[in-house]
């Protein structure tokens, strides 16, 4: 349902196909008439009410489209506060410099955010045509006064983009910002738009409307470019120089033996003098001149072709079968994947080997959360991994790209998403590349926290080639703090771009100035009672009832609530929940409409814990990105970490007080994290520095104080490991 100022629309989208077979099975309920359909009972039903109905084919909305609806409605956007002295400012410098662009308007308004900006846009202020133009690139020229300029803006962008994907030479294919409104009103003309909306600039008499379909006919889009950049000067380089440039490289460019531009660029000098003693004058293109020409036949069919045959062509075609591609993502936290790494070395306090799970970021491959666990992944590691996640950034992705594991396809993790607002989608089987950007992340970590270290497990073929006396299970294994401790240097180097040589990105950063820009993406969440019931798993194997004092009695544990006192009731009914982080002494049970707290006292007492450490028993947060360049210091900072361990048992850092930049670990379900750290380690203080869940946020969200009362009269005790199981 969209609501306008003027009326109220119910849009019903279906693709086409189907629309086609409903006309044919059911043309008692559809009729399709003047290129509309219409769904006769709800369009009767809604009309009685002064409500539109209306049929829309999903053929007919653009990609580009979709992603701008997705941004300009964001939370974000819609619930920030209109001020409209910020508002009249930006209409009055969107009217004066038209066409401009997002990051051009933040910059000279000196605005904080550019959320002020696509609010007016949003609110019909100032004009975008969201059909053509995109607003995530924020150097995007397409922001206009009124919606016929924005119209004819939007007409030359789509034409300029599709002769680019026709794949023939575009060098030309460059307008200035300037001329995109003529660009775009002399296509409307030449077309036979309707151009009455565009009386005010609309000048030309009926010769200059032959001369401009002429010119249209001729060349084409290229023949509706203004001349003025003709005057003046003359430029350096003809027609026939540039031709004779692109000729060279288009060649180069489809050849099988995948030449380097200065390789094509030594050819292309050698065709000159051979072109001088034929007796042609051509002019000598630079090499800067000639990288431009070279970079603007990217993604050219018929370039690819001649490299690699359909498949290459295939791979840097911008479109595919929608069903094996990957979702679309233009802003940070819009999706994320997410996907589990059996981690190769052997640890001191556990036989199982470790597991990583991951949350990666589909713009930036930012790592959103992680979680270590020696247990096989389950919906425990994915309602710990949202938690993860919430904890560190306070949003949740709006879309998770996951594989088809069990985990991922369960009830409980579906059910948990849908309460929390997110959706799951799974990536087609037997596609590698869908996973792309986990895969490589989980890759960099193994060959630089892992590998060359102790206890690290290599490959079957390698240790076919080692007598029994070397194989990894008869060696020294890693201690568990140890490699948390690498991952944490792993992860912490690789975030801001000092693990590589060279082109490192802090990816947190880029993060910033996109939420800066359009505003954070996410769902928004808090560590509230709501968000732990919602991320605790179901516990299926129970069939008892409860007990008249008021306790669920569950695998010799009895979970204790005044709300239960003298009721008789299937346990299956309450739909209990276990919280994967109270090792075993804490439930929660559904009853009269409302979520409740069960509490395991005998299970506090065994495990040393206080009602105040219930829930801090919590996954550490890290963050890192996977990419290609070399990782030659991330490799040096571990070694001198690992020799520096060797030498004092103790958490020394890699480079001084660099260790306590913000390190964070995953969670693990082995020992709390208190026995990550040695009692006289320097870096205490700031290595457990991750945000933990309050008991004021706890009582705050219960809904009186009757409710807990089974809270009270329970001592700090000593803390051990905490099992969920």
């Amino acid at each position: 349902m969209v609501i306008y100022r003027e009326k109220v629309v119910v849009y019903e989208v279906k693709p086409l196909e189907v629309l086609t077979s409903l006309i044919k099975d059911r043309p008692h309920q559809w009729a399709y008439e003047n290129g509309l359909f219409t769904y006769l009972p709800p369009h009767k039903h809604f009309e009685e009410m002064g409500i539109v109905h209306q049929v829309v084919p999903s053929e007919t909305i653009s990609w580009i489209y979709s992603e701008n609806l997705r941004i300009v409605s964001s939370p974000a956007i819609v619930d920030s506060e209109c001020d409209e002295h910020t508002i009249s400012r930006i209409k009055k410098f969107v009217a004066k410099h038209q066409p401009t662009c997002l990051a051009t308007v933040l910059e000279r308004l000196r605005l904080p955010s550019g959320i002020d900006i696509l609010r007016a846009v949003s609110d019909g202020h100032v004009f975008v045509d969201l059909q053509r133009c995109s607003l995530w690139d924020p150097e995007n020229l397409s922001i206009c006064g009124s919606p016929a300029n924005a119209r004819l803006v939007g007409t030359a962008v789509h034409e300029l983009a599709a002769e680019v994907r026709r794949g023939e030479d575009v060098a030309w294919a460059t307008c200035n910002p300037k001329h995109l409104l003529l660009v775009g009103l002399r296509f409307a003309l030449v077309t036979g738009a309707d151009t009455s909306e565009f009386g005010s600039i609309n000048t030309f008499g009926e010769r200059t409307h032959q001369r401009l379909r002429r010119a249209y006919k001729d060349q084409g889009l290229q023949g509706l470019f203004p001349k003025w950049d003709k005057c003046g000067r003359k430029r350096k380089y003809s027609g026939e120089d540039i031709e004779f440039a692109i000729a060279r490289i288009r060649i180069d460019r489809g050849s099988s033996n995948h030449e380097s531009v200065q390789q094509s660029f030594a050819r292309y000098r050698v065709d000159i003098s051979d072109a001088a003693k034929q007796g042609r004058v051509i002019g000598s293109v630079g090499i800067s001149l000639y990288y431009g020409l070279w970079r603007s036949r990217r993604h050219n069919l018929k370039d690819a072709h001649g490299v690699g045959g359909k498949r290459k062509a295939n791979s840097d075609s911008p479109y595919g079968d929608p069903a094996v591609q990957k979702p679309l993502c233009t802003l940070p936290f819009q999706v994320a994947h997410s996907d589990h790494c059996s981690l190769p070395v052997l640890c001191k306090e556990s036989e199982r080997s470790p597991q990583l799970s991951s949350l990666v970021c589909h713009k930036h491959q930012e790592i959103l959360a992680a979680v270590v666990r020696f247990e096989p992944p389950s919906t425990v590691t994915l309602g710990l991994l949202m938690r993860q996640c919430v904890r560190k950034h306070g949003y949740l992705p709006r879309y998770i790209y996951t594989d088809c594991g069990s985990d991922y396809r369960s009830k409980q993790f579906t059910i948990a998403m849908a309460e929390l607002g997110v959706s799951v989608m799974h990536r087609p089987p037997a596609k590698a590349k869908a996973g792309s950007e986990i895969e490589r992340y989980h890759w960099t970590l193994q060959e630089t926290a892992i590998k060359g270290g102790t206890g690290y497990v290599p490959p079957v073929k390698t240790t076919r080639g080692v007598s029994s006396s070397h194989q990894p299970k008869n060696l020294e294994r890693r201690r568990h703090r140890d490699l948390l401790v690498d991952i944490n240097i792993a992860i912490d180097m690789i975030n801001d771009g000092s693990a590589y040589e060279e082109d490192g990105q802090d990816l947190i950063r880029l993060r910033k100035q996109s939420e800066d820009l359009f505003g954070p993406q996410g769902v928004p969440h808090q560590m509230d009672f709501r968000f732990h019931v919602c991320t605790s798993p179901f516990i299926k194997d129970v069939s008892s009832v409860t007990e008249a004092r008021g306790a669920i009695r569950w695998k010799d544990r009895r979970y204790l609530s005044p709300v239960l006192v003298g009721q008789s009731i299937k346990v299956t009914a309450l739909h209990p929940r276990l919280d994967p982080e109270s090792g075993g002494s804490v439930m929660y049970f559904f009853l009269d409409g409302r979520w409740h707290t069960a509490i395991c006292r005998e299970r506090l007492a065994s495990a040393g814990r206080s009602i105040e450490s219930v829930l801090k028993e919590a996954a550490h947060d890290y963050e890192a990105r996977g990419a290609t360049a070399s990782l030659l210091p991330l490799h040096e900072a571990i070694e001198v970490s690992r020799r520096a361990r060797r030498g004092d048992n103790s958490l020394t850092s890699y480079s001084g007080s660099d260790l306590s930049r913000n390190l964070r670990v995953a969670a693990s379900d082995y020992q709390s994290p208190e026995a990550y750290v040695s009692p006289g380690s320097s870096n205490d203080e700031n290595f457990l520095v991750a945000p933990t869940p309050c008991r004021q946020s706890l009582d705050s969200a219960l809904p009186d104080s009757d409710d807990i009362d089974e809270w009270d009269d329970l001592g700090e005790i000593e803390i051990h490991d905490g099992d969920a199981s």
